[in-house]
Formats: structure tokens, sequence, C-alpha cells
């Protein structure tokens, strides 16, 4: 299979299509993908495109839960095949075999990139907006960091990623 993006939607629009509307099956994929990539993290890293794809993994997980919604339905396809790729461990150049086994993903997720490169910035753009309104209402609020999480995972349970960064960030 060359890769380009019509073979790509060809072999993974169909489970694409279902893990963007089913938010069970997309945290499932999205785990998957986060444990690949800390497990090969040295390979992804000398690719430079580790960012990418914990930027592509925090936008599908936003947009999948609801609390993104700007950004076109052809951009989270997009994003959806290409974690979809990088979680099947059987694609074009096997992940089992070292280092060039992940040479194929890394192409994969660069193709991606291209085509929803601006998409991600303004999500990026979003992420940081919301994260510096989750720091504001934390210190105004005077509360303890666990219990200000508490209140804000009663109001939207989808901010627990948000809230894990932001609890990084404190305690830095």
């Amino acid at each position: 299979m060359k890769i380009n993006l019509k073979n790509l939607v060809k072999k993974y629009g169909s489970k694409a299509k279902i893990l963007i509307n089913n938010p069970l099956i997309a945290n499932k994929n999205i785990q998957k993908a986060f444990a690949i990539l800390s497990s090969k993290s040295g390979e992804f890293s000398l690719a430079g495109v580790s960012a990418v794809v914990i930027t592509f993994l925090n936008l599908l997980n936003d947009s999948v839960h609801g609390l993104y919604k700007n950004i076109s339905k052809k951009a989270v396809f997009l994003i959806a095949i290409g974690i979809l790729y990088l979680v099947n461990p059987i694609d074009l150049i096997p992940d089992a075999i070292p280092i060039l086994g992940f040479t194929d993903d890394i192409a994969v997720i660069n193709l991606i990139f291209k085509n929803v490169e601006q998409e991600l910035n303004n999500y990026t753009y979003w992420r940081s907006q919301l994260l510096g309104f989750l720091m504001k209402r934390f210190e105004d609020s005077k509360l303890h960091f666990s219990e200000f999480k508490s209140n804000i995972l009663r109001e939207n349970k989808n901010y627990k990623s948000h809230l894990k960064e932001l609890e990084n960030k404190i305690n830095e």
C-alpha cells in the first residue's frame, strides 16, 4: 500500500467514522496510542512527531467528547485515521521491526499533519486559552487543587486531561 490519503481513507475510513462517533472506542484507541508513544518515545522524538501525536490525541479526545467544536469533520476524520494507523501493529512496515517499524507511522502522521496544520494551530490556541481560564478560576477559588478539580469535574468530566495538564503546571 502506497502511503497517500486516498489509500488511508479506503483502508481506515469506516473505522474512523465509528471511532469519531463512539467515545468509548475513541478512549480505547487514544489510550493505546499514548502507550505506544511512551514505549517508542525515542523513535518518535527523533522524527520530531511526538508533540504532533500528543496534540492529535488531545484534539481527538476533546472533539469526540464535545469540548472542542471549532474543527471541520474532515480534520477530525483524518486525525482519527492517523491514530488508527498508529495503533495498528500490522501496517505497511510491521511495528515489531525495531526502529524501521515506525517509519511508516511517522510518514502517515506527517501526511495527516500537512492536511490539518492550520486546524491544529487553532486547537492549540484554544487549549492554551482554556488552560489559562482554568488557571484563573483555580487562583480565584482559593481552594486546594484537589477540591477545585472535583468541582470542575462535577461540571464536566471531559476536563480531566486539561486538569491534569494544569496540575502539572502548578507543580512545576
